[in-house]
């Protein structure tokens, strides 16, 4: 009346084995990137985050026929500032200056302080480049 059924198929065996040799060489093969090749991968990473600046070389003075200056080279810069990069410095700024008006017990309006926070990291940043470009 009751059939047993045993599972002795040696083809679904089979499949089964693969399968479990695939999986287990694909879980060793991303332990060895993660912890034997993990130091490769974060220099990079940070070999990549860096920013080049290139600069170009002087072109040279044009003069026409009688030795009068057309075209002068002059050089010009520019500063680009990174406001996502500057994100970390805002907010210590931004906990420094609620921290000092708690201590004073003043008012504290959060997005003044903000703005404030943002306008003094940019602006020591200004300094240094002007420092370093002895502008006043």
């Amino acid at each position: 009346m009751f059939e047993i059924y045993r599972n002795y198929d040696p083809r679904l065996r089979l499949f089964y084995l693969i399968f479990a040799l695939l999986v287990a060489v694909l879980t060793a093969m991303l332990a060895f990137r993660q912890l034997v090749k993990g130091g490769e991968y974060r220099e990079e990473e940070k070999r990549q985050s860096l920013r080049r600046i290139l600069i170009p070389g002087p072109r040279g003075n044009i003069y026409d026929r009688e030795g009068r200056l057309l075209v002068g080279n002059r050089p010009r810069f520019s500063a680009v500032v990174y406001l996502g990069e500057l994100r970390p410095e805002f907010r210590a700024k931004y906990i420094e200056m609620v921290r000092e008006a708690r201590s004073r017990q003043k008012r504290i309006d959060r997005y003044e302080l903000n703005i404030e926070a943002r306008k003094e990291v940019v602006q020591g940043y200004l300094d240094r480049i002007n420092g370093i470009l002895k502008r006043e």
